[in-house]
């Protein structure tokens, strides 16, 4: 986007409205859509799940084990689709793994790029294929309803007559407001990040926070999704500028570079803080660095996985030491032998 498409959108997020026209029976209607509030958004889920259990209820309608079974019997879907559909996302979130790893190494990087790209559309594309009868299901039906609610009570006309009003209770007119309002004049996740990490959105974002200054003109608790998201995605990238090891423009600018970047600092976040909660445990009692940390099965996973390479290579020569001899006082195993002979060696002497 150029800086005009920007700003237009930094205002229609920030007037929380649309005017436009929609066509209607051959008749063009002008009119003007205002995002919903809170309390309205609280009303449309009540009425959202007070339907749900009404069409689960009276069992009229599908639910995701009918969908799989039609789409099966119609050669649309398989169970092999379905292992591939989850092998996918978890070879998506690997690569995603993988990226932050490979800094110095560009041509690993440019085909892990790749690799997520064909990933993303390959899951995209089975994804597509279960959602082909998402809206006859119980769900999609209650979602419908909800909809139709929220655009009849965000929706007002230019000309306002009786016979415009009435076009709020008709279903099919409803249902291109819809469109238009959720999809036609949406606001892509994709250009919420742009907006986030350029001007002029970056500029009236640091003014504010310097001057203390509000930038909507709702409360913080009755802001809108679209404002709730440009404010989540602006801390996001806050957090990279301001980063130690702040990521490179190219990486900033690019979504899937990026993603990969804060998934790869927040896991090392994560890390540093498990080992400094370690760090605060009970010593070994004989000087060393050990910590010992009461875990299960389940825990001792994670608490392993903090180890250092070191500190896991030690482990693997213990675990192999005391399956060969079966049983191995402590002073005997290989690692402390190491560090023994090491110590000897430093003071001048053998063992």
């Amino acid at each position: 986007m150029d800086y005009q498409n920007r700003q237009a959108l930094v205002r229609r997020i920030a007037s929380c409205k649309i005017s436009g026209s929609i066509e209607y029976c051959n008749f063009e209607h002008s009119i003007t859509i205002e995002d919903p509030s809170i309390d309205l958004l609280l009303q449309a889920d009540v009425l959202y799940f007070n339907r749900l259990s009404e069409l689960n209820s009276s069992k009229a309608y599908l639910n995701n084990k009918d969908t799989d079974r039609l789409l099966i019997s119609r050669g649309l879907w398989s169970k092999d689709k379905a292992s591939e559909l989850a092998r996918l996302r978890k070879d998506l979130n690997n690569l995603n793994s993988r990226y932050p790893t490979l800094k110095f190494k560009k041509a690993e990087q440019t085909a892990i790029l790749v690799a997520i790209d064909v990933v993303k559309k390959r899951i995209s594309e089975l994804e597509s294929i279960t959602d082909q009868l998402w809206s006859a299901t119980s769900e999609g039906t209650a979602d419908r309803i909800k909809k139709r609610f929220i655009v009849a009570n965000i929706t007002s006309f230019s000309e306002k007559t009786n016979s415009t009003k009435n076009l709020l209770s008709v279903p099919s007119f409803l249902d291109k407001l819809i469109v238009s309002y959720y999809r036609d004049k949406g606001i892509s996740q994709k250009d919420i990040r742009e907006l986030a990490r350029t001007d002029p959105w970056r500029t009236s974002w640091l003014l504010s926070k310097d001057t203390g200054t509000p930038l909507f003109s709702r409360i913080t608790s009755d802001l809108t999704e679209l404002q709730q998201q440009l404010v989540t995605w602006t801390r996001i990238y806050d957090f990279a500028y301001n980063s130690q090891s702040r990521p490179t423009e190219d990486i900033i600018d690019d979504d899937d570079k990026f993603d990969a970047w804060y998934k790869g600092e927040c896991e090392k976040i994560d890390k540093e803080n498990k080992n400094n909660y370690l760090s605060s445990g009970v010593n070994n009692g004989n000087g060393g660095n050990e910590t010992y940390v009461m875990a299960d099965k389940e825990g001792a996973k994670e608490v392993y996985d903090i180890n250092s390479y070191e500190s896991r290579r030690r482990i693997a020569m213990r675990e192999k030491a005391i399956e060969k001899k079966g049983s191995i006082n402590e002073e005997y195993l290989p690692d402390i032998q190491a560090d023994l002979r090491m110590e000897a060696i430093k003071n001048g002497g053998k063992r």
